[in-house]
């Protein structure tokens, strides 16, 4: 109920800022673009409170997995980080059943963990990538980047437990519920440090 209650105010305070873009000079466009991103991380929140308490509910259809890199570099775009940071998003050009809506969450989820890690080291920049290899009845996505390692991999996906210093510790648990409902598995390897993704050829729709 208070995420709903939130949520009004919130979609509310989007449609303002939406209106002051396009008024916006170049002093002020900064400042509303920065006010964008924060409210788009206020509603990332409030989706992923909702979906922990309510349950998923997986709505299956056709799509192309080469749609997840576009999912994922407009959420990039609205993420707050200050290091140079490069990118490589290696999605294929292939057809998948699936939720689209919530892989892109957890592809974006996983990114985001990853750019907090590269916030957290001490070199000035730094870098992520997401690679993907076909198996026999098996997609997998591998995370990696040149963060932080995981401090504590016990409680990588147990709700409201992080060791980050930005988050709510909800987005990996998300994470690892979706790809479970869609038949797959996330495994974590630390040498090198990544987050591998698995899901299957042929999904439960």
């Amino acid at each position: 109920h208070l995420a709903h209650e939130i949520r009004n105010p919130v979609g509310s305070i989007s449609l303002l800022a939406s209106t002051l873009i396009k008024k916006a000079d170049e002093r002020t466009r900064p400042v509303v673009e920065q006010m964008q991103k924060a409210i788009w991380r206020v509603e990332r929140i409030i989706k992923a409170t909702l979906l922990f308490t309510k349950g998923l509910t997986i709505n299956a259809r056709e799509f192309n997995l080469a749609e997840l890199k576009s999912e994922c570099e407009a959420a990039i775009e609205c993420y707050t980080y200050g290091k140079e940071i490069k990118f490589s998003l290696n999605f294929p050009d292939l057809p998948y059943v699936g939720d689209r809506d919530l892989l892109a969450m957890v592809f974006q989820n996983m990114l985001f963990n990853a750019i907090d890690a590269v916030e957290e080291n001490e070199d000035d920049d730094g870098w992520v990538r997401v690679d993907y290899e076909q198996r026999e009845g098996e997609h997998k996505f591998t995370v990696t980047d040149s963060g932080v390692p995981i401090k504590n991999q016990a409680m990588v996906f147990e709700p409201f437990k992080t060791s980050k210093l930005k988050g709510n510790g909800l987005g990996l648990h998300l994470c690892l519920q979706i790809v479970q409902a869609h038949g797959g598995s996330i495994e974590i390897e630390l040498e090198p440090k990544s987050f591998c993704v698995n899901l299957p050829a042929k999904t439960r729709g």
